[in-house]
């Protein structure tokens, strides 16, 4: 709790000295690029590249504004709310999770190349033959493990030691 609150008081003394340096450098107060059009678009943005990434709210920024620079008159409709609609349709992740699945896939195919074993890239498709003996778990109980003997469960004064 005493972490949440001290980081909560500095992102608020910081933004604070970013607004006085900001009136200081302009001479002055404007709220035009404050209007709520714009948060709007950057909270849009960061929706649509996804949450998590910072790569991903650069992928939403191009993706509103791309499709004003780029687009032909005809297409300006696909980054607007119809677009943003179907991306997270399709990406309920964002754009950023597209960029991660394919940042993964070549890893993948890189390591399969060069016969480099990856734990973390073999676990969304392992079976007993991909995953090297070193990292497999025998769990009790699981169905065609063997019995795991403990010998703590020896009668006491059995005689053994």
């Amino acid at each position: 709790m005493r972490a949440k609150l001290t980081g909560f008081a500095l992102s608020g003394f910081l933004a604070a000295v970013a607004g006085c340096l900001l009136v200081h450098v302009n001479q002055g107060y404007t709220e035009q690029p404050f209007v709520a059009a714009e948060s709007l678009g950057v909270f849009t943005a960061a929706v649509v590249g996804g949450l998590g990434s910072l790569a991903g709210a650069a992928l939403g920024a191009l993706y509103l504004n791309g499709g004003v620079w780029f687009l032909p008159d005809r297409w300006r409709l696909l980054p607007s709310a119809v677009g943003v609609l179907f991306v997270l349709l399709v990406l309920p992740g964002g754009l950023g999770t597209l960029l991660y699945r394919g940042r993964d896939a070549v890893l993948r195919w890189l390591a399969e190349r060069k016969g480099i074993v990856v734990a973390s890239l073999l676990a969304d498709r392992a079976d007993d033959d991909a995953v090297p003996a070193a990292i497999k778990v025998d769990m009790p109980g699981r169905p065609g493990a063997d019995p795991v003997e403990d010998p703590a469960d020896e009668p006491v004064g059995s005689g053994t030691r």
